[in-house]
């Protein structure tokens, strides 16, 4: 009987030293035995970490850093609970590029017989690759994001002679490389195979892209298809049999028609 009460007292006393236990700073310490719990407080702090280095680089106009941090957020954590605050953001930054962008165009730009019909068109000049680009103006500028997308390349010394390039990108937490890809359109299976195919990695992900030179009447004819559809998805197949499918947003086909537009008034006769 007294070993009893000796368990009993020896019980109560560890509860009461468990109760009133406190950190340094006051508080009672949480024992919580859930580790996924405890694992979601730890994802959600990092993305509160990366979310607040994006305002800092908001405030500090670093554009298109922003930009890249906003990236490697939508890729680290899609579900997290800040989304529609990084959407906003995304915008923000969005407009704060183009608006970077279109100051620079007014300093010395060249003028191109063009212009007055790409008002809509984001241009940008490579002293480097001595060529003007026109892009739609909602297109990403960076190879780390998904899209579908076309844009003009006028070489400098020949400004009559445009040409149409039509790229696609791809973000994958797999380094399989990509074989073609498959557009479904309004139910209807289109194929299609890539030039050539590049490839980078980052934070973890892989991402792959091929930039073609639209050449004949076929490829042009299919790129209006897809911007023109009232459904259309694009399928990756990749290496070691590995497919993906998403759908092509209608950003992505309003900036498609924008580029499509402006080529069919521009392109040379030796179009064919």
């Amino acid at each position: 009987m007294k070993q009893i009460n000796l368990l009993l007292v020896f019980t109560l006393s560890i509860v009461v030293l468990f109760i009133s236990c406190e950190t340094s700073d006051g508080t009672k310490p949480i024992f919580n035995t859930n580790t996924n719990l405890i694992q979601e407080k730890i994802v959600s702090s990092k993305d509160q970490i990366l979310l607040d280095n994006i305002k800092g680089l908001i405030n500090q106009e670093d554009w298109y850093s922003a930009h890249s941090a906003i990236v490697n957020f939508k890729l680290r954590f899609p579900d997290s609970d800040f989304s529609n605050e990084i959407t906003a953001l995304t915008k923000e930054v969005r407009k704060s590029l183009l608006a970077q962008q279109i100051f620079k165009n007014t300093h010395g730009e060249i003028i191109t017989p063009y212009d007055s019909i790409t008002k809509k068109l984001r241009k940008e000049k490579d002293e480097e690759k001595k060529r003007i680009f026109y892009h739609a103006l909602e297109s990403t500028p960076y190879i780390n994001e998904d899209a579908v997308q076309a844009y003009l390349s006028i070489p400098l010394d020949s400004l009559t002679n445009p040409s149409l390039q039509f790229t696609v990108q791809n973000v994958s937490k797999l380094d399989y490389k990509l074989q073609y890809i498959q557009f479904s359109i309004d139910k209807t299976i289109y194929p299609y195979l890539p030039t050539n195919t590049f490839s980078d990695h980052g934070y973890g992900y892989y991402w792959q892209w091929f930039d073609d030179v639209v050449e004949d009447d076929k490829v042009l004819e299919l790129l209006k298809k897809v911007a023109e559809a009232k459904e259309t998805s694009i399928t990756f197949f990749l290496e070691h049999n590995y497919k993906t499918t998403r759908k092509i947003s209608k950003k992505e086909q309003e900036g498609l028609q924008d580029i499509l537009n402006v080529f069919e008034k521009i392109k040379p006769n030796s179009f064919h």
